[in-house]
């Protein structure tokens, strides 16, 4: 757990290697830049949170690969774009947020398959 502290710069793509991470808690930082590709490649994490940092650019469609994901976090930034379609995946999503952030588009229908949602 990484949460808050006064972590600056962007999330180094290399977190992308530890392989048998389950929890990444970066919250209460001020890091910025875009969410990295590479954190897609984290197949064993159930618990993401990045919320309160000054992330930008769009949601990665590569987070769509941890279909292990329980929770994702990621509210109070300045993320934008649609919500991606990879994130249908996300099948064992129990909580799942994006709020406070210029996230734009229709809500997906693929929520709806989401079955373990308690948090949206």
């Amino acid at each position: 757990y990484l949460q808050n502290n006064f972590l600056e710069g962007s999330i180094p793509s290399s977190l992308g290697e530890l392989k048998n991470l389950l929890d990444l808690y970066l919250n209460y930082n001020k890091l910025s830049g875009s969410i990295p590709d590479e954190l897609g490649s984290l197949l064993q994490l159930t618990r993401l949170n990045l919320a309160e940092n000054k992330l930008s650019g769009t949601l990665p469609s590569s987070l769509g690969n941890m279909t292990e994901l329980i929770t994702f976090w990621v509210p109070s930034n300045y993320l934008i774009g649609n919500l991606p379609d990879r994130y249908r995946a996300l099948v064992n999503m129990k909580s799942f947020s994006v709020a406070g952030n210029n996230i734009s588009g229709k809500l997906p229908e693929y929520i709806n398959e989401w079955q373990q949602i308690q948090v949206l």
